[in-house]
């Protein structure tokens, strides 16, 4: 299988950006499972993680100073920022004004499972007006700094280590870049963005997105 150039703005990674690539192919050079060579794994080998609703992929960052990469993970309700080799989660922060809980997702799903007929189409689109009606900033990218940037409805968003490289950092940063329609604000959790900070955001000849000066924490 051939594929076209890497964009040097991306992360180095397999999975940089929503659907693998710039050109949107949803392919990879790597090989996938063989059907002579496949086996059933044992539930020991399944690797798992419980995030919440509306996490649509994951994108992969680079290789960090340490040789690790994360695994960044959009949803509904909160940004996550995984180990990638075990997927543990290192780092969250919330979107949302509630996050709902394991013991309800657990619920949720359980009916999925166990619910027929009428009741069980009732219960999916419950579930379906709760966690995915008004979706946004379900496209995402992460460049070749770690920093996972999104295109919300409104603006974009750059989501980045509260340290830059520090893998293990327990919480994150985030900055808006740019705003429809004005400078962009900043909320009572990130770091304010004035308007002589403001940062020009265009769109490359390869698809990337990329910036002018970024701010420091990111």
């Amino acid at each position: 299988m051939r594929t076209g150039p890497r964009n040097p703005h991306l992360a180095d990674s397999e999975n940089p950006i929503a659907h693998g690539r710039c050109d949107q192919q949803d392919s990879t050079p790597l090989a996938g499972p063989r059907p002579d060579g496949g086996r059933v794994l044992a539930e020991s080998e399944r690797q798992h993680t419980w995030l919440g609703p509306g996490h649509f992929g994951g994108s992969i960052s680079g290789v960090y100073p340490d040789g690790r990469r994360v695994i960044w993970s959009n949803g509904r309700e909160q940004i996550a920022k995984l180990d990638y080799d075990t997927f543990e989660v290192l780092a969250t922060l919330d979107v949302a004004d509630t996050v709902t809980d394991r013991a309800r997702l657990e619920a949720d799903l359980a009916g999925l499972d166990n619910l027929t007929g009428d009741e069980a189409i009732g219960h999916a689109a419950d579930m379906a007006m709760r966690y995915l009606t008004g979706l946004d900033g379900i496209y995402s990218l992460v460049d070749r700094d770690g920093v996972l940037f999104l295109g919300r409805k409104s603006e974009v968003v750059a989501y980045g280590d509260a340290v830059p490289g520090d893998v293990a950092r327990d919480h994150l940063r985030r900055v808006v870049l740019v705003r429809r329609g004005g400078v962009a604000h900043g909320h009572p959790d990130e770091q304010r963005v004035a308007a002589e900070q403001r940062l020009p955001v265009a769109e490359d000849v390869a698809g990337a997105v990329s910036s002018g000066d970024e701010p420091d924490e990111l």
